[in-house]
């Protein structure tokens, strides 16, 4: 920046022209306008005057810039002057001085810089005086009061910003105007202001936190401070704390003893203990107590105190409560129904409550600081382990030791023993807790006998129990409890350690026929909230099969909902062999009656076989007697088969086929044949409910069962009448049989001639008829019962004499989807072309019929006797043999050991077994582990095909 304010003089050269000095002259040049210059023309006088006149002007113009300059440089030289005495000045001000201190014009631009300056804000002088007042950062305020201090922010060559007082004056120097600012450096001054501050309010954030008040007062005990807690223990208000009186709040009754004992301390310059009462703002009172030490003059005498007010009312209510402890604890080892002894380390009673004195005899005067009585001999081993029990800091607890009473009687007691201990720790002798068990300890023996007599009583029963806990309802099944009893382990043949009983282990127990009805009766049970008892089968894991009873019975909780299951398990299988001997012995009994029914009925039907038979032999009979004769005989063996299946179904050696079916689709599909068996003069009605559930059943048996009440209606409607079949689905609220729950109830209603009393008493007893000798066998109305029994069913009955009778058939519902509609079989299903079949029987009649069937639909068939020769066939024949069908019974090898071993040779042939005999427990296992079918005779030749149909289709999947 300039620092001359003087104008520099301008110069105009011209060309040819020397300018001289101020006093010289110009001296021109004739020039040639060759050479370029001014041509003079010295022929004309008037171009020479004017060319005189111009030179003359110019000299003038610089003789006249030549004396501008020097006084310019005159001037200037007089500002230096001045400037150099106005910073003698200055430096002679502001050398020594600790403040900042700096020069500047109106314009804001540094003229001078003290040493201190230029070190606290870090420039050289010849930077600082190119600066302005600006660049140190925000410096004048908007407007300044010249000679008031005021604050601002600096900043330093490094661009840290730190606060200043600045203070600005005016300064003459040179008749110009000059500011002087005077800047004070607050840095350290707003730093000790902070810790001050900052060490003021820890003191007041202290004090107010302190859980006493804290005061300070003058020798008059006016208050010159008192911390929050202070103020409000002694009511003062905050806003005027000072110069209050320090005993204006203490309780009247208290005031004159706390003033003298103040004026006394002071007097003698000691410090002031005392302890008084409060009285607050609210009226209530409070005990303090006063600690203060004297606040001395410089010439060694109190004037004054400070001191701390502590509130001692809890510690009082905790004295008194500790008090009232004592007395309670007194009251209740008196009061208390155990004994309770206290002894010295020398075993010496010290405490001896009133129930030691029931429970030995012996009262407290007497054993007071004497050795503790009633240990027997073989018990002291015992004591001297309590004893070092004790001595090690540890605790007995429930220990089982003898006494013996003051009347010679000796008890079994409950020990519980702590160590007694000083205020310092120290173990100082051992209190003891006793209790009488003699009782509790013969009751348990006799629980351990009871419970030993019971696991006895149910083993020898072979029966177990078993309980499910529900924490909540509903719960997970994994949230369940269940309880086994040993019996229950055993029964079913699991091994308590490994098996952990739940629901889902417990059904893959049950057989998988009978899976479903159990599952349905326990869920029947729980949202019901009744019982059940049902008789199922269980397969233990060594395969054998028992038949079991099960009962059980649901509790609720106060709201209603389960809250858990009891129930028992019973092998019966040794009833049902019984009951199965019982029958075979009235079966004898009834061997004439049995004799002589179904003597009478084969009778009859073998009669029209045989009759139909030879007049089948005459070749000149017509084709429609042929085809007459031949429907007679199939009608006939037909009769006959129901007949056999009645027989099965009375003994139970039919295994039904239970799974999920559809009552009316049965019902529709046996119309036909219950017309049958009705006869021409009786009507059927059918009253189907719609969009019925499915039941759980064998489709077969409840076929014989409407056939059986159908042939029962029909001898109850002599001269005809009117059968109807109706089915609808019922709730059993309650009763235990059925159980409670949802079933489908088949209704089957006659209006025949009724039942009397005396026959309803023995309606379901086998061979109980009442019909004429030779008429029936009885069989009938007990196969239904035996059939619905064998399904968890229940047959109601209701009859009167002269209207008719109604029969009420409750089949249990099941939870699976609704029953399939199963394709009636069609021959032209049955895929023969290229099949071939192996035919093993070793009666020729069923094996001839078998084949000729199987060759009019087309398939090629080979002919064995048993199961050596089927063997041997196979071996000859080159070409696949896609079917096995062969009799389960077999001279030598059976039919299931032939599929075994033909399949080892031909995989992937499919087995077809028959059998007359009904499905043994061995072929039902087979059955369920491979996929054979199976063909009950007698059979039809649609069954046979169907049979063969469903075998091929299956291998062929």
């Amino acid at each position: 920046m300039p620092r001359d304010f003087a104008r520099k003089p301008m110069f105009l050269p011209a060309a040819g022209l020397t300018l001289g000095d101020s006093d010289g002259w110009l001296h021109g040049t004739t020039a040639s306008a060759g050479d370029g210059g001014f041509g003079l023309p010295s022929a004309e006088p008037v171009c020479l005057l004017l060319i005189v006149l111009s030179l003359a002007v110019a000299m003038a113009s610089v003789v006249l810039l030549l004396r501008q300059r020097r006084r310019a440089a005159h001037a200037e030289g007089g500002l230096e002057v001045q400037r150099q005495l106005l910073m003698q000045h200055y430096q002679d001000l502001s050398c020594h001085a600790n403040d900042l201190i700096l020069l500047s014009d109106g314009a804001g631009r540094i003229w001078e810089a003290n040493q201190r300056a230029l070190s606290r804000y870090g420039y050289t002088r010849e930077q600082m005086l190119r600066m302005k007042l600006r660049d140190l950062g925000v410096f004048d305020p908007p407007e300044v009061v010249l000679g008031l201090p005021f604050e601002a922010m600096h900043r330093d060559s490094t661009g840290a910003s730190f606060p200043v007082e600045v203070c600005v004056r005016t300064v003459v120097a040179a008749d110009r105007q000059f500011r002087q600012s005077i800047i004070l450096d607050l840095t350290e001054r707003k730093r000790a202001e902070a810790a001050v501050r900052e060490s003021s309010q820890r003191f007041q954030t202290l004090t107010d936190l302190a859980p006493s008040g804290i005061f300070q007062t003058s020798g008059s005990g006016d208050l010159l401070y008192a911390n929050h807690l202070m103020q409000d223990l002694a009511g003062l208000k905050s806003e005027r704390t000072t110069g209050q009186n320090w005993f204006g709040a203490v309780h009247p009754d208290d005031r004159a003893a706390v003033q003298m004992k103040w004026q006394t301390c002071l007097r003698k310059g000691e410090p002031l203990f005392a302890e008084f009462r409060y009285r607050l703002a609210d009226g209530r009172e409070t005990p303090v107590v006063c600690h203060a030490a004297p606040l001395r003059s410089a010439a060694g005498e109190a004037e004054g105190y400070i001191g701390v007010v502590s509130d001692v009312s809890r510690i009082r209510q905790a004295e008194l409560s500790e008090q009232r402890s004592a007395e309670m604890v007194r009251t209740i080892v008196e009061g208390a129904p155990a004994g309770i002894v206290a002894v010295d380390l020398e075993d010496r009673v010290i405490l001896w409550n009133s129930a030691s004195e029931t429970l030995l005899g012996w009262t407290s005067t007497e054993v007071m600081g004497q050795p503790v009585r009633g240990i027997p001999a073989e018990a002291l081993e015992d004591r001297s382990w309590q004893w070092a029990t004790v001595r090690a800091g540890g605790a007995v607890r429930g220990a089982e030791v003898a006494r013996v009473r003051q009347d010679g009687q000796q008890g079994v007691y409950s020990l519980s023993a702590a160590p007694m201990r000083d205020a310092a720790g120290a173990i100082t002798g051992m209190i003891s807790i006793l209790v009488d068990i003699t009782e509790k300890k013969a009751a348990e023996r006799a629980l351990q006998d009871t419970t030993a007599l019971l696991r006895m009583s149910q083993k020898m029963a072979r029966l177990g129990s078993w309980r499910i806990t529900f924490p909540t309802w509903p719960c997970a099944p994994s949230e369940e409890t269940w309880e086994w009893s040993d019996e229950t382990y055993w029964l079913l043949g699991v091994d308590p350690g490994e098996f952990s009983p739940s629901w889902d282990g417990f059904l893959n127990l049950v057989h998988p026929e009978d899976v479903e009805i159990v599952r349905q009766h326990s869920k029947t049970a729980l949202e019901r909230g009744g019982r059940y008892h049902i008789d199922h089968r269980v397969v233990r894991p060594d395969g054998s099969i028992l038949d079991v009873r099960e009962y059980a019975e649901l509790d609720l909780d106060p709201e209603g909902r389960p809250h858990r299951m009891t129930g028992t398990i019973q092998d019966i299988s040794s009833y049902r062999e019984l009951e199965d001997q019982l029958i075979q012995a009235q079966k004898l009994d009834s061997v004439a009656r049995l004799a002589g029914g179904v003597a009478h009925d084969f009778n009859n039907l073998l009669t029209v076989i045989l009759g139909f038979s030879e007049l089948l032999a005459d070749p000149a009979l017509p084709p429609e007697d042929v085809i007459h004769h031949g429907m007679a005989i199939r009608r006939a063996a037909t009769r006959a088969e129901y007949l056999v299946r009645q027989l099965l179904a009375f003994g139970r050696k039919q295994v039904l086929a239970m799974k999920s079916t559809d009552l009316n689709r049965v019902i529709q599909d046996s119309e036909r044949m219950l017309l049958a068996v009705l006869g021409e003069d009786a009507q059927l009605i059918t009253r189907l409910r719609p969009n019925l559930p499915p039941i759980w059943a064998d489709p077969s048996q409840i076929e014989q069962v409407l056939v059986n009440l159908a042939a029962n209606a029909r001898d109850a409607m002599p001269t005809g009448g009117r059968l109807t079949i109706e089915t609808i689905a019922v709730d059993v609220e309650s009763g235990d049989d059925p159980a409670p729950g949802r079933y489908l109830e088949l209704k089957v209603t006659d209006t025949g001639t009724g039942i009397d009393e005396q026959a309803m008493s023995h309606l379901f007893e086998p061979f109980f008829t009442t019909k004429s000798q030779g008429q029936g066998v009885g069989l009938g109305l007990a196969s239904v019962y035996g059939i619905v029994r064998q399904s968890q069913g229940a047959v109601r009955v209701q009859s009167k004499v002269g209207v008719g009778t109604s029969f009420q058939i409750l089949l249990p519902l099941t939870t699976s989807e609704a029953a399939t509609r199963e394709p009636r079989y069609s021959p032209d299903r049955v895929p023969a072309q290229g099949k071939t079949v192996l035919v093993v029987d070793d009666e020729e009649g069923i094996r001839r019929v078998v084949a000729m069937a199987l060759r009019r639909r087309g398939f090629q068939v080979l002919e064995a006797e048993h199961a050596e020769e089927a063997l041997a066939v196979s071996g000859r024949y080159a070409d696949s043999i896609d079917l096995l069908f062969t009799d389960v019974v077999l001279p030598g090898m059976n039919g299931q050991e032939l599929a075994e071993v033909l399949r080892g040779i031909r995989p992937g042939i499919g087995v077809l077994l028959c059998s007359g005999y009904p499905r043994g427990s061995r072929l039902e296992a087979s059955l369920d582990q491979d996929p054979i079918e199976y063909l009950q005779k007698p059979f039809t030749n649609a069954d046979l095909l169907a049979k063969v149909d469903a075998t091929l289709r299956r291998i062929s999947a």
